[in-house]
């Protein structure tokens, strides 16, 4: 992605270093913890090399110097323990601008031969340290150099130190301060636009995973997005059903296109609302052909009940919309996975798809049609009517049930 991704005011928003607030406070936990291992590295070996100075400090010291070189290697080992905290992580460069600003100042009042020079290099290792190394935000940049070159300014001042070299030395410092916070600037604005282009990224995945899951069972999406893989499963128990609408050719030779797209879009935004009450998922629509299964593609152990109460369902709701249809359904072993590439398509094949193709389009006006297995697997919770003996296409003479309702059952009264 690059910023033509980004509208024109997310890149303004960044040129001037300030989102909303919420976006905000996300860029600024993106940015620690981006620079967290760094900062805990750095104060470290400022740590270790604050204690070593110490250790190695001669009798004969200035006693003055030692006692700032102790309370900076005390703050040093401060902020590396901020740095491992969660709550305080945030505050630890900055403390370190303060200390070393701080340091300057102690410097000045109490170093009895301050070298300019030498002032000079430790102040550019500060800033280095702190607006580099740590990639300080902008205003956190332009706040601490202009604090250390007062500083070191006042120390100059308060010592009576400036002279041609040391004033030399001292634009030096100046210049170099200036380059820091242009490059912290840019920085930030850089790392600004990588936050909202991968903000926008991660927003265009959730918008394609929601548009995958809208087509195909949440699982399969969820496996489609880790891995572009074929999918291929064997399910060794499933339950296939069609529910095909009365005399649609007809109507749809006979209406205009918005009045017959109108009727499949209602009665199938109802159907579409039956699913969330079972166990089941929608395979497709073919036409005014509408296809559900159970037991894929996770296992159910009741989906031929589970079905076999969305059929039911599925013919109240189309009576209720002033629509006549059939239903059949079939349970046996199936092999399901996804088609295509462009445009997706989870799908069931198989013989018991067949069968259960073949009793939908046997089955009487408003009747449910199901095989003997279907009803060998619900004789205890649902009433059928049969059997009828069948020629279905492609399979033979066939025994054909009719589901009738889901049996109420006996219930002991106390």
């Amino acid at each position: 992605m690059t910023d033509q991704t980004l509208s024109q005011d997310q890149i303004r928003s960044a040129r001037k270093l300030r989102f909303e607030p919420d976006l905000e406070g996300a860029f600024a936990e993106q940015h620690t913890a981006a620079t967290l291992g760094r900062v805990r590295v750095v104060f470290a070996v400022l740590a270790l090399f604050g204690l070593l100075g110490v250790l190695t400090r001669g009798p004969s010291s200035d006693q003055a110097t030692g006692l700032i070189d102790k309370s900076l290697t005390g703050l040093f080992f401060v902020l590396l323990g901020m740095a491992f905290v969660h709550r305080l992580r945030h505050y630890a460069t900055p403390f370190l601008a303060i200390a070393a600003i701080l340091a300057q100042v102690a410097v000045g009042f109490t170093s009895k031969s301050p070298h300019p020079a030498i002032g000079i290099i430790i102040n550019l290792l500060y800033l280095i340290i702190i607006v580099a190394t740590l990639q300080t935000r902008f205003r956190t940049s332009i706040l601490f150099c202009a604090a250390m070159v007062a500083a070191r300014a006042w120390t100059f001042s308060y010592r009576g130190l400036w002279s041609d070299d040391a004033t030399l030395m001292f634009v030096l410092m100046v210049t170099e301060a200036v380059f820091l916070c242009l490059a912290s600037y840019l920085n930030e604005m850089r790392d600004r636009r990588a936050f909202l282009l991968e903000r926008s990224l991660v927003a265009e995945k959730e918008k394609s995973r929601a548009l995958v899951r809208n087509v195909l069972p949440p699982s399969i999406a969820d496996r489609l997005s880790e891995s572009p893989d074929l999918i291929a499963q064997h399910h060794d128990s499933a339950t296939v059903l069609f529910c095909d609408i009365i005399g649609f050719t007809q109507f749809a030779a006979s209406k205009p296109p918005e009045t017959v797209l109108g009727l499949l879009s209602d009665l199938f935004s109802r159907f579409d609302a039956l699913l969330t009450r079972f166990n089941v998922v929608k395979i497709k629509t073919v036409g005014d052909c509408y296809m559900v299964a159970g037991g894929v593609p996770e296992p159910c152990e009741d989906h031929v009940a589970q079905i076999a109460d969305m059929a039911l369902e599925l013919r109240g709701t189309a009576n209720a919309a002033g629509v006549e249809v059939r239903i059949g359904f079939q349970t046996g072993p199936v092999v399901a996975g996804v088609l295509g590439s462009e445009r997706l398509m989870y799908d069931l094949w198989g013989p018991t798809v067949n069968f259960a193709s073949r009793l939908e389009s046997s089955a009487d006006p408003g009747t449910i049609a199901v095989s003997h297995e279907v009803r060998q697997a619900l004789e205890e919770t649902h009433e059928f009517d049969g059997p009828s003996e069948l020629d279905l296409k492609g399979i033979g003479r066939t025994q054909v049930w009719r589901l009738i309702r889901r049996k109420i059952l006996d219930m002991a009264l106390s």
